[in-house]
């Protein structure tokens, strides 16, 4: 049955195509009538090859617009990671504008400087800046930032030194409550903090009272800034009281500081400029 409808389907094919073939004359009115008979089944062609066109044309552009959009998200990033770089840049400039100003507005001689490591066994005992004994750096000179007392330097060799950073557990620094002018020692705890300790039994400080270097022990100048009381307690044995302190610096993103030249009341200090 099949094969039979596939001969009938050639025949007729064949027997159009004859008609088409003959000239007009010949075929007369049997060919006119063909034509008008196959117009729907030549549009409906034509629609197909006009559709599949479309279609072609409509997968050129969509590659087309997903090759433009892969370029746009590749500049995107690109300028995305431009604006990061941009606005680090502009931080580190305000930075370093502040601390310059700082500089010179302190009475001392102080030679800028960036920190380049850490100490890895313990964040806040002390940093490494690119400063040495070849730019004039000694051990025992004070390290500040515009935010107050980072430390002092501990070693210092050509093209950088490590400095103790004043919240070290190991480190001392005589300190005085600006408003009641009642000395003690600044003790590191290892945290974003300090202690004041021996402070009278009965001391005048307060939460809120601020904290500056007294200069005693000849490393410090005096007047820097150390931070501000938290919280007062009583020691042990009741014979002293202590300070909590909030530092003025925050060690944990600390990254360029002043060292100051000479150390204590002592102007020496040869800082190569």
């Amino acid at each position: 049955m099949a094969r039979r409808r596939i001969l009938w389907i050639a025949a007729a094919a064949a027997l159009v195509l004859a008609l088409l073939s003959m000239p007009e004359r010949a075929a007369g009115p049997a060919r006119a009538g063909l034509l008008r008979s196959l117009s729907p089944v030549v549009r409906f062609g034509h629609g197909v090859i006009a559709g599949a066109s479309g279609m072609r044309g409509l997968w050129a552009s969509r590659a087309r617009l997903a090759d433009e959009n892969d370029l746009l998200r590749k500049r995107v990033k690109a300028l995305t990671m431009e604006n990061l770089s941009l606005l680090q840049l502009r931080s580190e400039n305000r930075r370093l504008r502040r601390l310059l100003d700082f500089r010179d507005a302190a009475p001392r001689r102080m030679l800028p400087a960036q920190v380049v490591g850490r100490d890895t066994r313990q964040w806040y005992g002390s940093i490494l800046i690119d400063r040495g004994s070849d730019d004039g750096v000694r051990p025992d000179m004070a390290v500040v930032s515009e935010d107050g007392l980072v430390g002092k330097v501990i070693e210092a060799l050509p093209g950088v030194s490590r400095v103790l950073l004043l919240v070290d557990r190991t480190s001392r620094v005589g300190g005085v409550v600006e408003r009641t002018r009642e000395t003690g020692v600044v003790e590191g705890t290892s945290f974003n903090t300090c202690r004041l300790t021996y402070l009278p039994r009965r001391t005048e400080a307060r939460p809120g009272d601020r904290v500056l270097s007294s200069g005693m022990g000849g490393v410090y100048p005096k007047g820097l800034y150390v931070g501000e009381v938290t919280g007062v307690h009583e020691g042990e044995y009741g014979l002293f009281s202590y300070a909590d302190l909030s530092t003025g610096v925050n060690f944990s993103m600390l990254e360029e500081v002043l060292v100051v030249a000479g150390a204590g009341g002592d102007d020496e200090g040869d800082f190569m400029r």
